[in-house]
């Protein structure tokens, strides 16, 4: 079995040592990895983002836990599952949507078997503690994924807005905007020639075509392609998303520009 990659927006709180506090409680030899604990707090939507873009960079067997949860402690579910060669432990609000959509076979399970919490009466304001820590460490461990609870058959799934292009304007949305100030977009291909078209315009700002953030001055606006195959808008040594005020979820219009 491989690590546990461990994704929040609890910034650097106590609770993510509480959390991993339960994992080593449960599974002494586990090895956690943090993605990040800096989600902007309460966005599902960036949460889906990075977890999608980060998991096939991990071992195989490793165990996801993501935990962005404005509805702790309501009626919403607690689910993980296997999705290919990696677990997933997450509340059931949207968050694996993209995983999901990766892995339409994938069989996802209700966290609902009492004698894997960490409280058997799970406190209304930290699943993260009570319910998941715990669920992902036993997955390490070796608990079969139906031991914690029924089929799960309806996940909720996030919409992402399909770019549409008229010929020359795109719409797009934006993914994430990480804590350079990079705004990641939901974008693998152009609709049109880079070659032809080596600027865009958005909201006020010209933006070059370049591979590099250092092929341009500091202070410029560039377009392209991120480590993870998605277009992006950055300003080199500086913050695209202070400069475009956009936040993910946000429709933002492209225009190419000779």
């Amino acid at each position: 079995m491989g690590f546990i990659a461990f994704m929040t927006d609890w910034g650097y709180t106590h609770y993510v040592a509480q959390a991993k506090a339960v994992v080593y409680r449960v599974y002494p030899q586990a090895e956690i990895i943090d993605i990040t604990h800096n989600i902007p707090h309460f966005d599902i939507r960036a949460g889906m983002h990075v977890l999608y873009r980060i998991h096939k960079d991990f071992p195989d067997g490793s165990v996801f836990l993501a935990v962005v949860d404005p509805g702790v402690g309501t009626q919403r579910r607690a689910i993980l599952g296997k999705f290919g060669k990696y677990y997933f432990v997450a509340p059931d609000n949207g968050i694996m949507s993209m995983i999901l959509r990766d892995y339409p076979d994938a069989e996802v399970y209700s966290i609902e078997n009492r004698k894997y919490f960490y409280l058997k009466e799970p406190t209304y304001t930290f699943h993260g503690r009570d319910i998941f820590a715990p669920a992902a460490a036993h997955i390490l461990a070796g608990v079969p994924l139906d031991e914690f609870g029924p089929k799960v058959d309806n996940p909720v799934m996030l919409d992402v807005f399909k770019p549409k292009w008229d010929g020359r304007h795109l719409k797009v949305e934006v993914a994430y905007v990480d804590d350079f100030g990079n705004v990641q977009l939901y974008l693998k291909d152009l609709p049109w020639d880079e070659k032809q078209y080596p600027q865009v315009w958005v909201r006020g700002f010209r933006a070059k075509l370049v591979k590099a953030y250092g092929d341009v001055p500091a202070g410029t606006m560039i377009f392209h392609r991120e480590s993870s195959g998605f277009w992006e808008l950055a300003v080199s040594g500086g913050n695209a998303g202070e400069a475009l005020r956009v936040k993910s979820g946000d429709i933002i219009e492209i225009i190419p520009v000779d």
